[in-house]
């Protein structure tokens, strides 16, 4: 996970991806799951890079042989299976909106090459839609991985599934980065970073970022445009300028002084 983040949402240049525990972690499910059509759901508030990780390693792991189902919520068992049938490459027809047909074709085309289907927001699917995906995957044999990825009720959500719920083979919980983690990681992540002191990285997880990798890139957009503008060599950072930024943040987020208590 190391190629440059320029499909982050930020499109922030020099970013590159960094590799954690938890990203490793994710890759080994990833690896084993697509080996043998197993289930793995991935939670964790928003920001911490799971849907990141989990697309980048399947990029590495499987490019020509996984499909991410885009969905919605509120999203019907009708429309889920007439998603499913484009995800899979299969023309859409009224009989293919017929849960049993609809399956059928699925299968064929599951095993006529083993696939990993990768759904995110997965806690926004109804429990017939997670019915529906147990019942295809049971069907398959072994040939459909499925990688679920939602936020910190996904893991509740799912368990209100038992037939889904059941047959996961791992649950992994993803968490803001530590301290410690901020030390190693940051300073790679980006330019900006490489050459501010450790205390200065701390203050401004306490500040602003908390251990979440979306915070961290806004903070660093917002750092770089603000050096940007005054002309200063890229890079620079004094808590002054970072208290700038800060202000741009929302109201929930912005910080106040040195006795605030709230970080």
């Amino acid at each position: 996970m190391t190629q440059a983040v320029n499909s982050h949402y930020l499109q922030l240049q020099d970013a590159t991806l960094q590799s954690t525990a938890a990203t490793r972690l994710t890759g080994g499910y990833l690896q084993d799951i697509a080996d043998v059509g197993g289930i793995l759901c991935v939670s964790g508030t928003a920001g911490l890079g799971k849907t990141v990780a989990v697309g980048t390693n399947l990029n590495d792991l499987a490019p020509s042989s996984h499909r991410r189902f885009p969905t919605r919520p509120g999203l019907s068992l009708r429309d889920y299976r007439q998603v499913l049938a484009t995800t899979f490459g299969i023309p859409p027809t009224p009989e293919n909106l017929a849960g049993l047909t609809l399956e059928s074709h699925i299968q064929q085309a599951v095993q006529a090459q083993r696939q990993v289907l990768f759904i995110d927001e997965a806690h926004t699917l109804s429990n017939a839609i997670y019915a529906s995906l147990a019942t295809l995957w049971d069907a398959c044999c072994g040939h459909l991985a499925l990688a679920f990825v939602g936020n910190e009720h996904c893991p509740r959500r799912i368990r209100h599934a038992a037939p889904l719920a059941s047959r996961i083979d791992y649950w992994q919980t993803y968490k803001p980065l530590t301290h410690a983690q901020v030390l190693e990681i940051i300073p790679k992540f980006h330019p900006q970073w490489a050459h501010v002191s450790e205390s200065d990285l701390i203050w401004s997880d306490d500040a602003a970022c908390r251990g979440n990798f979306r915070n961290w890139a806004r903070f660093t957009r917002k750092l770089c445009l603000k050096n940007e503008q005054r002309g200063n060599p890229p890079g620079t950072f004094t808590q002054e300028l970072a208290r700038e930024a800060l202000q741009e943040f929302s109201p929930s987020e912005i910080w106040t002084g040195e006795d605030n208590q709230s970080w």
